[in-house]
């Protein structure tokens, strides 16, 4: 079956193309809070999918915002961590 939509976001000279719109907010977070200046593209990606792999699998109504930049303040403590450990360390933060 075809994708039925597909988003693209333009950065620093490159196309980033999504199946969702949720990372497409997730990458405009990442541009605000200085993570994707801060880190490469791989990174940057990976920190795309992480945040929207978290936010699929919470079972609360996730502020989204705030679990990105959550992520991006914690990077080196978090990104090996499973999502729900990561959920649980976010909730105890808020």
């Amino acid at each position: 079956m075809e994708k039925m939509i597909e988003f693209q976001v333009k950065y620093k000279g490159k196309t980033y193309n999504f199946d969702c719109g949720a990372a497409v907010y997730i990458f405009d977070i990442a541009t605000c809070n200085g993570f994707a200046a801060a880190h490469d593209e791989r990174t940057l990606l990976d920190y795309i999918e992480l945040v929207r792999e978290c936010y699929v699998k919470d079972d609360n109504p996730t502020p989204l915002g705030h679990l990105a930049d959550f992520i991006a303040e914690n990077w080196d403590k978090v990104d090996l961590l499973t999502r729900r450990e990561i959920l649980t360390l976010f909730y105890e933060e808020i």
